[in-house]
């Protein structure tokens, strides 16, 4: 799963402090078996409440969450910038 975090310091990442920076990075990037990790480590209402205070996700990436959990569209996603641990 660090192989997501390419552009941080891995050692600062907290997995409590930047949970919103690691729940967009998964849903971004990940694989299966890392949103499955994603979900059971933070819980799916937590993931909710991130894609629905439309986090900087990749605008198809947002779609595709935002549909899965019955959120409406939201147009401006792309604009969004995260706040990335280490910077």
């Amino acid at each position: 799963m660090l192989k997501l975090f390419w552009d941080a310091d891995k050692s600062g990442i907290d997995i409590e402090r930047h949970s919103r920076y690691i729940i967009c990075r998964v849903l971004d990037f990940g694989d299966t078996p890392e949103v499955r990790w994603l979900l059971e480590t933070y819980g799916e209402e937590a993931v909710r409440r991130v894609v629905a205070s439309n986090p900087p996700l990749h605008p198809k990436t947002a779609n595709y969450w935002r549909r899965r959990f019955g959120l409406p569209a939201d147009d401006v996603l792309a604009d969004r910038v995260a706040e990335k641990p280490g910077v």
